[in-house]
């Protein structure tokens, strides 16, 4: 089911158009890796994807295809219209134009997409590890749950062993792997990364990434094409801002090995 569709998409930096009219659908519960080579602008569709405002396209639409609750605005990835809301209300299907949304919906989204850029280390510094996954979750969640569901995310991305650290006292790769946590701890529908697993083995890369098999789309940037092959079902390639190809990731990973000379 198509979830996002980017129509027409430019934007424009100091004169210079970093995207160019990307034509784009992004299908619901799809793994797509984002390669191609520095400059690309793989960083600013990202951002824009964010709903980041300083990324707003200069031409185009970001549409999203949702479900949404008429009574609380709550949304969900589109499989989910017709389903019944925590607050009792009914998700109905609902096309977005994300930058042009109402203030309401568009903050709605937001809330729904987690973002993990590299070297971005976005942590309460005074409190714990623990402490930081845990202010990630629903208040609306028993806090024993919430505690349990913490530590889970924890293990998984090797910092059990560290949980009662305080956040500025951790080296750059553990306040990577907190980060990954604390988004992880959101519940996305989806999950927009740059390189979130570069600190982990490949064991701990598989069961991070099977926890988006319930239907979570996932954007994949690296600079590994061995890790997006590794990784995601899909792939693109952007090249100085021109999407140059979109497809399954075998022909795509031959197609962008050639272009930097593997």
């Amino acid at each position: 089911m198509d979830f996002i569709t980017l129509k027409n998409i430019t934007k424009t930096f100091n004169g210079v158009d970093v995207l160019k009219n990307i034509n784009l659908k992004i299908k619901e519960g799809e793994t797509l890796g984002i390669l191609g080579r520095s400059g690309s602008g793989k960083s600013v569709l990202i951002n824009m994807l964010r709903g980041t405002l300083d990324y707003k396209p200069d031409a185009g639409q970001v549409i999203f295809n949702l479900a949404i609750c008429p009574d609380c605005l709550a949304v969900e990835s589109p499989s989910h219209a017709g389903e019944k809301c925590s607050c009792g209300g009914t998700y109905e299907a609902k096309e977005i134009d994300f930058f042009n949304a109402e203030r309401k919906e568009f903050a709605s989204i937001k809330r729904r997409i987690a973002i993990m850029l590299q070297r971005n280390f976005a942590l309460y510094d005074e409190e714990t590890v623990i402490e930081n996954v845990m202010r990630a979750m629903s208040d609306e969640n028993d806090y024993e749950d919430n505690l349990y569901d913490a530590l889970d995310l924890l293990e998984m991305v090797q910092m059990n062993h560290r949980i009662t650290h305080v956040a500025r006292d951790l080296s750059g790769g553990e306040k990577q792997r907190v980060v990954l946590a604390r988004q992880l701890a959101k519940q996305p529908m989806m999950f927009l990364a740059d390189e979130p697993t570069g600190n982990l083995d490949k064991k701990s890369e598989k069961k991070i990434m099977s926890m988006f098999d319930s239907g979570v789309t996932v954007l994949f940037v690296s600079h590994s094409l061995e890790q997006v092959q590794r990784l995601c079902n899909k792939a693109m390639i952007l090249e100085k801002g021109k999407l140059i190809a979109y497809g399954d990731i075998d022909p795509i990973s031959e197609q962008y090995s050639k272009m930097i000379g593997g």
